[in-house]
């Protein structure tokens, strides 16, 4: 009697789980994670950022359990400089930074590289029409060592100009302000992106080279973090590149939400809006975001002339793929 008794008492359980009733003896609901404060900065106001700011604005990071402080930076200089501090937890910057602190004695790791390639055109005047029309001429470009200054140096030496002997290249802050100077004629060139590059088109400026292209890889864009940082609060890392494998999900999906978080950043008309979004979604962000060594080349290329210590430099060292290879393991990459 009591055996028969038991066992009806367990087939009543094991039914009522089945059928999603209580059973007094449930599994616990996972206590979710305790939010995690992450500071984080940006160094560019760009299409590139989209998968990033649309995170924020959709609820992704919330959804990870990130409390999450956005900066602005300008410069990928400064940016890093506000890591290596400990000023910030996480920069979305130049990979080209990453190389240039570790070489002095950084402890810099590139966990994701959102932007693989060049997701710039070279933007110049109506009266030039081929490289050899640069000779002699002025050109903006980034921070040396900067991701917009190796991107530059590197479309010239395609075009057969050597920059700073053929073709000067001044470094300014931003590439709006280049974008500016070029407006007002104080210099010949700069390599720009939308919708700053429909502004110029619109004033009679055109596009001499068009630089995204998957054969040319570029460590344009990196996700990075102090070893330190990354060492003590892997979780927390993960959960970041999660929501960024997961946004970049979204914007490739949904085009009008990711249009309307552009426009809170550009302020643009809508047309300018939606060929910013074709340009990024459609060329330039990586849907799987692993940080490569080859994308480090033409940086390595260019801090080499002028820093002797990094021809010798092993870039695979800095690089950790494997938050993005757990991230899209799990299949957060849609």
């Amino acid at each position: 009697m009591i055996r028969s008794f038991a066992g009806t008492v367990l087939l009543t359980m094991l039914l009522a789980r089945c059928a999603g009733l209580p059973s007094g003896l449930s599994e616990p609901t996972p206590t979710p994670p305790t939010p995690a404060r992450v500071r984080v900065a940006y160094s560019a106001v760009s299409g590139g950022m989209l998968p990033l700011w649309l995170a924020r604005d959709s609820g992704i990071f919330q959804k990870h359990a990130l409390d999450l402080s956005l900066l602005l930076i300008p410069g990928g200089n400064n940016a890093m400089t506000a890591l290596v501090a400990g000023q910030v937890d996480v920069i979305e910057s130049g990979g080209s930074d990453a190389v240039a602190a570790d070489v002095s004695g950084g402890d810099v790791v590139v966990i994701g590289m959102p932007v693989p390639v060049y997701p710039y055109q070279l933007m110049v005047p109506n009266e030039i029409r081929t490289g050899a029309d640069l000779k002699g001429k002025k050109l903006a470009a980034g921070a040396v060592g900067s991701s917009g200054d190796v991107a530059t140096r590197v479309v010239l030496r395609r075009l057969g100009i050597v920059p700073d002997r053929d073709a000067l290249v001044l470094p300014v802050e931003s590439r709006q302000i280049g974008t500016i100077a070029l407006l007002r004629g104080a210099i010949q060139g700069v390599v720009d992106d939308p919708p700053d590059t429909l502004l110029l088109e619109a004033q009679g400026f055109h596009s001499l080279v068009d630089m995204p292209d998957p054969r040319f890889p570029a460590s344009q864009t990196a996700i990075m973090v102090r070893r330190s940082w990354l060492d003590d609060n892997r979780d927390v890392a993960q959960r970041y590149i999660d929501a960024r494998v997961e946004a970049i999900a979204l914007a490739r999906r949904d085009r009008a939400r990711s249009i309307g978080v552009l426009r809170t950043y550009f302020g643009s008309d809508d047309r300018a809006l939606a060929a910013t979004y074709d340009y990024y979604v459609g060329k330039v962000i990586a849907q799987l975001p692993y940080p490569r060594p080859s994308q480090f080349a033409d940086a390595m290329d260019e801090l080499s002339r002028t820093n002797s210590d990094v021809p010798d430099f092993d870039v695979q060292l800095i690089l950790d793929d494997s938050l993005v290879r757990s991230a899209v393991a799990r299949g957060l990459a849609g």
